[in-house]
């Protein structure tokens, strides 16, 4: 009886230890888990803000000279517009924020322009433009935290 009383012993002694591996091991998963999920979000928020940079980027480079960018309120939205030409026709590219969204709208120059009109681009708390000296200045506000940029159109003339 005593031997069948150590056996009892053993194996809890075993299952305990068992019991406490196990739950190392998924206490490591888990922990691993959750660094894997807080990085790849990490990896899509820039990934989302270097997009927006690179849309905003292109948009201003696309105008021929900084004279045909211009900072507006339309509708009760202010506006980037980005002046151009099509097959002797004037057109306008406009990038503004709405209702948690950058927007874009490329249309006549004489387009009766509405806020939600456009497509979405990319979403973010707010976003505002100042246009002085040759030099634009966009301030975009995702997640609480402020990221300015600033584009010379000035062409290379200082």
């Amino acid at each position: 009886m005593n031997n069948s009383r150590r056996n009892k012993f053993d194996l809890l002694a075993v299952l305990l230890i068992l019991c406490i591996f196990s739950a190392a091991v998924l206490s490591l998963l888990l922990s691993g888990a959750g660094t894997y999920k807080n990085m790849t979000e990490k990896d899509r928020i820039s990934q989302e803000r270097q997009i927006e940079e690179l849309f905003l980027s292109n948009k201003v480079f696309q105008a021929e000279n900084g004279d045909r960018i211009s900072v507006s309120l339309e509708s009760g939205a202010q506006v980037l517009s980005v002046e151009s030409e099509e097959n002797g026709e004037a057109r306008i590219t406009r990038v503004w924020f709405y209702d948690g969204w950058i927007r874009e709208l490329y249309s006549d120059a004489d387009y009766n322009f509405r806020p939600d009109d456009g497509e979405k681009i990319a979403k973010a708390d707010s976003m505002g433009f100042e246009k002085e000296d040759g030099l634009l200045t966009v301030r975009l506000v995702y997640g609480g935290k402020e990221d300015t940029r600033y584009f010379d159109l000035r062409g290379g003339e200082r």
